[in-house]
């Protein structure tokens, strides 16, 4: 007697690589976003050590924040940045690299060696990547243009009041006077269009980014929440309506060009 081995059938194979194709389209999303989350959840991580190490720095320095960048002279002169100022109190390079945000594969400007020769520099500290900004605020909390720093007890909201942001461009200092053109020259990459907006860390589908305040807390943030209401101090620590004529630097309104140049897709 001849016995029959069980088989599939061409029908039945083709309708389970059909179901495992189903599955694999329902799942492979899933899994992509679980992953892109697990990586928003390491940049936050970050952003709060940075926090805390930009607060060690301030409590060993007379209660004043790091400097933005500081000069250093000599026969091999250089900038350190305030990512080199804070390394010694986090002993850590990949802490400034975020792992969404496609800047952070290439150096900042106080890194990249081939631009510090252009200016007759070399680098001078560890090599850090680019994707988180210091907020360049002093000359506005001590409202003096040539204020270099300033202490938290100068502040009228800390807590709310940006200290350090991400985004994508060459340079480790900033503020909202910078625009959202995707045509900005960049000394690396041409045009910084190629990372997409310059402002936030890709993240959010770009409506939001991540910040570190004044008091070191670090936490997700809409963009059109940082700009507050015309009439209120928002998170870059102005009320956008004085901004003509109400502080006394004089008409300061080139510092809203972030709020005011904020395209429709990113609110």
């Amino acid at each position: 007697m001849t016995t029959l081995k069980k088989a599939f059938t061409l029908i039945e194979l083709l309708v389970v690589i059909a179901i495992i194709a189903i599955l694999a389209a329902i799942l492979f999303p899933v899994f992509a976003k679980a992953k892109e989350a697990a990586k928003v959840t390491v940049a936050l991580s970050n952003l709060k050590q940075i926090g805390t190490s930009w607060w060690m720095y301030q409590s060993d320095n007379a209660d004043m924040f790091s400097p933005r960048r500081t000069f250093v002279g000599g026969a091999q002169p250089g900038e350190l940045s305030w990512k080199q100022l804070l390394h010694p109190y986090n002993k850590s390079t990949q802490v400034y690299v975020d792992p969404v945000n496609p800047a952070s594969k290439y150096p900042d400007d106080t890194s990249d060696p081939n631009y510090r020769a252009s200016l007759g520099h070399v680098v001078l500290g560890p090599i850090m990547a680019r994707g988180y900004t210091y907020y360049d605020q002093a000359f506005f909390v001590r409202q003096n243009f040539n204020a270099l720093a300033f202490s938290p007890g100068e502040l009228e909201n800390p807590a709310n009041t940006i200290a350090i942001f991400e985004h994508k461009r060459f340079w480790v200092d900033g503020g909202p006077w910078l625009n959202w053109s995707r045509t900005e020259s960049d000394p690396i990459l041409g045009r910084i269009g190629a990372l997409g907006y310059p402002w936030g860390g890709k993240k959010w589908e770009e409506k939001a980014m991540a910040i570190i305040y004044i008091d070191g807390h670090a936490k997700r943030a809409v963009h059109t929440q940082i700009c507050g209401g015309n009439d209120e101090l928002n998170q870059w620590n102005y009320v956008r309506s004085k901004l003509a004529s109400g502080y006394a630097l004089g008409n300061v309104s080139w510092m809203d060009t972030y709020c005011t140049t904020m395209p429709a897709e990113v609110k």
